[in-house]
Parts: C-alpha cells; structure tokens; sequence
C-alpha cells in the first residue's frame, strides 16, 4: 500500500487548480498537460520532465514532494485500492 504521504498520480492536485507551468481550460475545468485516467484512474502531467529540470535546484520543486492531499481525496483512495487489486 501507498504510504500515507506518497503520490500515487491520482490527478487530485492538478483538478483543483493550476499550478505554475498549468495550460488551463476552463470549458473542461483542468490543465491541457494533464493525461486522461489510465486504467487504475491514473493522471499524468504530460510535461513532467520538464518541470522537474526547470526546478531540479529548487529548495520546493513543484513535483516530488510526495502527496499532502489524502484528506477529502476519493480521487486518491480509488487509485490505490485499483492499484492494491491489481497486484494481488
């Protein structure tokens, strides 16, 4: 099981708002770089990695720093306990 803190790419931070480096669209209320869920409800920043070079010195980098959204996140439960079923 995930620990308490880790990201498990539920999508929940890129859903509630924009951050920095966000394409936002308002017509479908998220970031255009955010992928479609995978088959565990998965979401993806498509432009991961070139976030995490432009912040690769930063004391705070916007990805990395583990998931501080678990309370009121349905979004994050379900990913975990797809990915629980999943690996038996």
């Amino acid at each position: 099981m995930k620990n308490k803190g880790e990201c498990c790419s539920c999508g929940h931070c890129c859903l509630a708002g924009p951050c920095f480096y966000a394409d936002w669209d308002e017509k479908i209320g998220r970031c255009l770089y955010l992928s479609e869920p995978n088959d565990f409800g998965q979401m993806f920043c498509k432009i991961y990695d070139k976030i995490v070079e432009k912040e690769k010195d930063c004391i705070y980098p916007m990805m990395g720093c583990g998931c501080s959204s678990t309370l009121f996140n349905a979004r994050r439960q379900k990913v975990i306990e797809a990915l629980e079923t999943s690996n038996g």
